[in-house]
């Protein structure tokens, strides 16, 4: 009986030094992202519009903002393979914080916007462990 007491205080410990460790890398990776914006429902054809460069300028002057960025500082990359049945959501590196709270502050404009713009949602990159507890209950067996 001692034994199983003293398994269950050692994998306590356990549980704890790997809670510790996850928040560690948590926030680390929340440091790598803290400049990062996803955008999605924005299309991919380059003869529309322009290339996504262009198409995010646009959609920002859609939201309200006034004062021209130069979007071509900007890393821009799309996310996930090329499929023709879905736009894939493309992911923009900004060079400083307060622009991207900037800019996800006005995105709530393209609601109201007119045309293809008030399908298109700006938001934070955050990892996908973080918004899976969200969504689902962990189940933890002990």
């Amino acid at each position: 009986m001692q034994e199983v007491q003293q398994l269950s205080t050692r994998l306590e410990d356990a549980y704890k030094i790997i809670h510790q460790q996850q928040m560690f890398l948590e926030t680390l990776d929340a440091r790598e992202r803290r400049k990062n914006l996803i955008i999605t429902g924005l299309s991919e054809e380059s003869d529309e519009v322009g290339g996504d460069d262009e198409k995010v300028r646009n959609v920002l002057l859609a939201a309200g903002h006034t004062q021209a960025y130069n979007t071509a500082d900007w890393e821009m990359k799309r996310l996930g393979q090329q499929n023709e049945q879905r736009k894939r959501p493309l992911r923009i590196v900004v060079e400083q914080e307060e622009r991207r709270k900037d800019i996800l502050g006005k995105s709530k404009n393209l609601k109201q916007a007119r045309g293809c713009f008030s399908q298109i949602y700006v938001r934070k990159d955050v990892h996908p462990a973080v918004i899976e507890p969200r969504y689902t209950e962990m189940v933890v067996v002990v």
